[in-house]
């Protein structure tokens, strides 16, 4: 039985070797973007977690808004050491250049 040994060139070898490397950085750069990926979907649900709570934290701070709104009266902030305005006094801009002061 006679072997035969396999003679490999010096161009052949370097090429296996580039393209091993080439396949071990396209492995390596899968990898990579598969756990960015996920952690982006993970990312994403926490955020819609939050935005979600915040909306129903603003729906009830809007409620309580109006419903102490709609509880005041003029009796309640009398009560409370309010007093109408009696004397009004506006600023108003009627250009860009200029400021005029107005008692009403």
């Amino acid at each position: 039985m006679t072997s035969k040994a396999a003679h490999i060139s010096v161009a052949q070898e370097r090429a296996f070797w580039i393209v091993a490397a080439l396949l071990c950085l396209t492995a390596l750069s899968y990898c990579m973007l598969v756990r960015a990926t996920i952690l982006a979907a993970v990312s994403q649900q926490t955020m819609e977690t939050q935005v979600t709570a915040l909306g129903v934290q603003l729906g009830d701070l809007g409620e309580q808004y109006l419903t102490q709104t709609n509880a005041l009266t003029m009796s309640k902030a009398q009560e409370l050491g309010l007093t109408p305005v009696t004397n009004v006094t506006y600023v108003e801009r009627s250009s860009a250049d200029d400021l005029s002061y107005n008692d009403r």
